[in-house]
């Protein structure tokens, strides 16, 4: 008879989960196949959750699946960066569009007091939005 094999869904290795794995890696049947797994799209690590990964990533596919998962759009990675600021950090314009549509505090303040409106002018995304305009 065979045993069943189980894994935890959740496990974090080298400051990761499973589902950080594949939201950096942009896979949406990952998030997907996790979600339905039970993944836990609010277990945090010093480097933030796995909403700030696809924010990173500029990820809107795994972004969105997370946030109607229930995803936290406030926590807080261990510098006192939401998701919100992850998405302008790297650059992810969609991400930043997306996260302020979904009523995403724009007053949120990292560790060094920071609003995401001031961390939005240090960025690139700032002249990319001015070049547009």
């Amino acid at each position: 008879m065979c045993k069943a094999v189980t894994a935890d869904v959740n496990s974090i290795d080298n400051e990761m989960t499973p589902l950080c794995i594949v939201c950096e890696c942009d896979s949406t049947p990952g998030v997907e196949l996790l979600l339905k797994m039970n993944a836990d799209g609010n277990t945090s690590t010093s480097r933030g959750t796995v909403l700030h990964a696809a924010c990173l990533k500029g990820s809107a596919e795994c972004t969105s699946l997370l946030i109607k998962a229930g995803a936290d759009l406030t926590t807080k990675d261990s510098e006192g960066a939401a998701p919100l600021h992850a998405a302008v950090f790297g650059n992810n314009s969609v991400c930043l569009d997306f996260l302020i549509q979904t009523a995403q505090p724009v007053l949120l303040k990292d560790l060094c007091h920071r609003t995401i409106c001031a961390t939005l002018g240090q960025s690139s995304l700032m002249l990319s939005k001015v070049t547009d305009a």
